[in-house]
């Protein structure tokens, strides 16, 4: 069975391209988030809010060939994202380029 980050891969990476791939460190995705512009874009109530935001910074992520997740937060009132990076859990919030370790994936 194929993985998440193959398949991510086969449908939108080109053939010669990188891979779909987890940052391989803090300063890769602290890099990656001072090229990102998401966090630019106005705040609009119910219309571009933290959902819209962190589909946004994955969208952006996934055309870097990053693998970003979105994670409900607040018990599902916020949505935020989340990178591993060496078995350690990133949450990232889009909307201000915050981003802090959660802690050990395992």
């Amino acid at each position: 069975m194929a993985s998440l980050r193959d398949l991510l891969c086969r449908i939108l990476c080109k053939q010669d391209s990188h891979p779909i791939r987890e940052f391989e460190s803090v300063g890769e995705l602290t890099a990656f988030i001072l090229t990102d512009w998401t966090n630019l874009k106005p705040y609009i109530a119910q219309d571009h809010d933290c959902d819209d935001f962190a589909r946004e910074f994955q969208r952006a992520a996934l055309r870097s060939g990053y693998l970003v997740n979105v994670h409900l937060a607040d018990a599902g009132a916020h949505m935020r994202c989340m990178a591993i990076i060496q078995d350690e859990i990133y949450f990232i919030e889009p909307q201000t380029d915050l981003f802090w370790k959660y802690g050990p994936l395992d």
